[in-house]
């Protein structure tokens, strides 16, 4: 069970600022892309006294994009406030994102902001695979690699890979002369003939490796000749390769770490256009894919695909887009989406520091729930436990409901506070029970210190007291707005006892002496007028 204690802080409510909804779309934006944009949302109403407002913005899983740049905001006085809030969207996939952004008071939701934006590649060629996922997404990577395909045959690809691809004089490696490196070894020649019979011999002793092994496929076209899986290899160190899987440990052939990246994504590319042949590569896709997390691709890799998409008019996608690893959770397999469960909260339903209620008071919250997640989430019940009599509750929207992915639940707690002398407190539980793992009873404890009869002064509800750090172990300090002339601070215990006056310096109080606990902080003025505020003795 989840458990969490919320005090609410009442006088937003008095202003009568009804729920509302507003839309936000970023529209396309790629991935080299951060667009800065502002949200415009207005406090409908009157506001006569200036009061902090809260933002909370959830994503839909799994992918991220959008960011929330300001988290509060104190409002000004007028009609239909217009509140500014700044957001980025920053997409690293081709996909649409989706969210929520809420707009709180301290205690209540007071209206919601639906956020979208699409995310597109700056690449065109994978324009086809935007918004899929899983064994579409495989299907439009395989149709478009195979798309006005060439295939050079393998003496000419060879000749290619020796005399442009992989030459560090010709691809920009900085060799003022033909000069080629092994991927397994680092071993290099120089000033060698690009005629591959002629390479296998002493003393260059060079071949061509064939990432996925030429005996899995029957040394057949096009797979023999696509460049992507070949590389320029040591004839020994690949005569030792042979046909073994990659890997680390016995049978297993493990590249050094510069060539592991471009291994793994060479194979993923290549059974991705072609076929798992033999099943060679599903015994070896987990540490495969855990390599091309491990070792992204590099300038060389990128300038390498490039060069071979101008001879091939292919290109690898795990080279220009590694996070596509993430879209398929199999390559040699079905890949599915991950079922995601995720039901997130407004920002009102958490432990908050709140002020003072009156007793025969009827005060009303709105909370949301937001399924983040992509499976429905069904909230079979919401109601309070009475736990105390003096504290009414009442629910509306707490009957049996299912959220959709990307939708929301709104539901108002109403409370109605009794009576008694001096200052107490309240509270309630209020029960949430879902059929999501990991969220099947959630508990949140709203409470409030009632001011009843008997006690000392009138609460002036529309003016704030601030006080930090909360909780505090030594120095309290207070924050209070106006101009009006504090005449004492009082801190007093959930008994209604002053344990501590102070009639000079109201901004800052020694509690090292006080017991742990939960007490209140009163500030008087010359007319009478009071702050009250919260806090948590450690």
């Amino acid at each position: 069970m989840i458990m969490k204690r919320l005090v609410v802080f009442f006088w937003l409510l008095s202003f009568g600022i009804s729920l509302t909804g507003q839309q936000h779309d970023f529209g396309n934006v790629n991935e080299l892309t951060v667009k800065k944009d502002t949200i415009t949302y207005t406090l409908t109403g009157s506001i006569t006294t200036s009061y902090w407002l809260y933002f909370k913005l959830t994503e839909q899983k799994p992918y991220a994009g959008v960011s929330l740049l300001l988290d509060s905001i104190k409002t000004g006085t007028g009609t239909d406030l217009k509140i500014k809030i700044p957001v980025e969207f920053a997409p690293k996939q081709n996909l649409e994102y989706k969210g929520l952004l809420t707009v709180e008071n301290q205690n209540s939701v007071l209206g919601v902001v639906s956020i979208s934006g699409q995310g597109i590649f700056s690449n065109s060629y994978y324009a086809s695979t935007r918004n899929k996922t899983a064994e579409v997404l495989k299907a439009a990577l395989k149709s478009k690699t195979g798309q006005g395909y060439v295939s050079l045959g393998y003496k000419n690809a060879r000749i290619e890979m020796f005399s442009k691809i992989d030459n560090w004089k010709i691809n920009g490696r900085g060799s003022s002369v033909n000069k080629v490196e092994c991927i397994y070894t680092g071993r290099s020649i120089i000033n060698y003939p690009f005629n591959t019979s002629d390479l296998v011999k002493s003393p260059w002793n060079f071949n061509t490796e064939h990432t996925f092994p030429q005996s899995k496929f029957g040394s057949s076209n096009p797979m023999q000749s696509d460049l992507h899986h070949l590389f320029p290899s040591d004839a020994n160190e690949n005569g030792k390769r042979g046909s073994l899987p990659f890997g680390i440990g016995s049978g297993k052939y493990e590249p050094r770490n510069e060539q592991k990246g471009s291994t793994a994504r060479a194979m993923s590319y290549f059974v991705l256009r072609y076929q798992d042949y033999g099943s060679f590569y599903s015994g070896q896709e987990s540490v495969l894919r855990q390599w091309m997390k491990t070792y992204p691709p590099s300038q060389i890799d990128i300038k390498r695909n490039n060069d071979i998409y101008a001879l091939q008019r292919n290109r690898n996608p795990f080279v220009d887009y590694p996070q596509f690893l993430d879209r398929i959770s199999s390559i040699s397999g079905t890949a599915v989406d991950e079922k995601i469960t995720s039901l997130q909260m407004s920002r009102s339903l958490r432990h908050q520091s709140g002020d003072t209620a009156k007793e025969f008071g009827v005060y009303r919250w709105k909370h949301i729930l937001y399924n983040s997640g992509n499976q429905s989430i069904t909230v079979d019940a919401i109601f309070s436990a009475h736990d105390n009599m003096n504290w009414q509750a009442s629910i509306n929207g707490g009957g049996r409901t299912v959220i959709q992915p990307n939708e929301k639940h709104q539901f108002e707690v109403a409370y109605r506070t009794g009576y008694g002398a001096g200052y107490r407190e309240l509270g309630d539980s209020i029960i949430i029970k879902t059929n999501a793992i990991g969220y099947q009873r959630m508990a949140f404890y709203l409470s409030a210190i009632v001011e009843g009869a008997g006690s000392v002064g009138e609460h002036n509800e529309k003016l704030e007291l601030g006080v930090y750090p909360n909780p505090v172990l030594n120095e309290l300090y207070l924050e209070f707005n106006g101009t009006m002339v504090p005449r004492i601070v009082q801190i007093i215990d959930l008994q209604g006892k002053t344990v501590l006056n102070q009639t000079k310096d109201f901004n800052q109080m020694d509690v090292s002496d006080l017991r742990s606990g939960e007490y209140m902080v009163r500030l008087t003025f010359q007319d009478n007028s009071t702050r009250i505020s919260r806090f948590l003795k450690q």
